[in-house]
């Protein structure tokens, strides 16, 4: 496990490479492209700076685990820290499911963004 801040990546390789070819090569590009999906679809109304994305290599695809970060920017008690929704990203092109749709935490597929502004209030 490689638990990341995105505020602290310095993946930009990580950003252009993904953003070219959909691959994810590393936890640095799961991270981003996880920020990225969490953002573009509001599967949260939390801030990004105020997440943690925990990326899980799983052979084909990369396991996200995305959970609040607490600190006197963000608030909540900065000695615990919920885990908010989990993304399964498949390395090959970035594809992404979601169990933030889910009570029981099945993965499902994201909801399309039609007639939803892609831009985000974060």
């Amino acid at each position: 496990m490689k638990q990341l801040l995105l505020f602290l990546l310095s993946g930009l390789f990580a950003v252009s490479a993904c953003a070219q070819t959909g691959r994810i090569n590393n936890d640095d590009g799961a991270a981003v492209r996880a920020s990225e999906v969490t953002t573009q679809y509001r599967l949260t109304r939390i801030k990004t700076a105020c997440l943690y994305f925990d990326t899980f290599d799983e052979g084909p695809d990369y396991l996200v685990r995305v959970r609040e970060k607490h600190s006197k920017e963000c608030g909540g008690d900065i000695k615990t820290t919920q885990t908010v929704f989990f993304l399964k990203l498949r390395k090959s092109d970035g594809h992404a499911t979601t169990s933030a749709y889910n009570l029981n935490g099945n993965f499902e597929e994201l909801e399309p963004l039609v007639g939803r502004s892609s831009s985000s209030s974060h």
